[in-house]
């Protein structure tokens, strides 16, 4: 699908999540998700999509100075995003594929390319420490059947 590309507001630039116009074909509510694949290079990312409601608009508006359609879909990202989707704020409309994704692998992505590092980091002491504990009980066990 197209949207107009802006940039997020100085609230979202360290938030891991974009901002979408609602769509009638959205099968996502606001705080889902979601898998965004820009069309044309196939760069992609996991992140948190809310929803643009008039509240938005107007922020963005007073913050920027700048007015949007609300007629077209518009999608909202911090620099961080658009670096990993390999987009600049100087395009035209883009074409992005956005669709849901509740898996668990799909939210650990989301926490692995997070902007902050410290859900990163976190995510990863995490992850390691699952690891540890399931090599803990395996080598537990395999002392008890010894």
């Amino acid at each position: 699908m197209e949207y107009e590309l802006h940039t997020a507001i100085w609230d979202d630039v360290e938030s891991g999540a974009i901002w979408i116009s609602p769509t009638p074909a959205s099968t996502f509510t606001s705080r889902t998700i979601v898998h965004v694949r820009n069309e044309d290079n196939h760069r992609s990312i996991r992140c948190e999509a809310k929803m643009v409601d008039e509240y938005y608009l107007k922020r963005f508006t007073e913050q920027t100075g700048h007015t949007v359609d609300e007629t077209a879909q518009h999608v909202f990202i911090n620099a961080w995003y658009r670096k990993a989707l390999g987009l600049t704020t100087r395009q035209g409309p883009i074409k992005l594929a956005i669709v849901a994704d509740e898996s668990l692998p799909g939210k650990l992505r989301a926490c692995l390319q997070h902007p902050q590092v410290v859900v990163r980091i976190a995510t990863v002491l995490g992850l390691w420490s699952v690891a540890l504990g399931v090599i803990s009980l395996a080598l537990g066990i395999l002392s008890l059947v010894r």
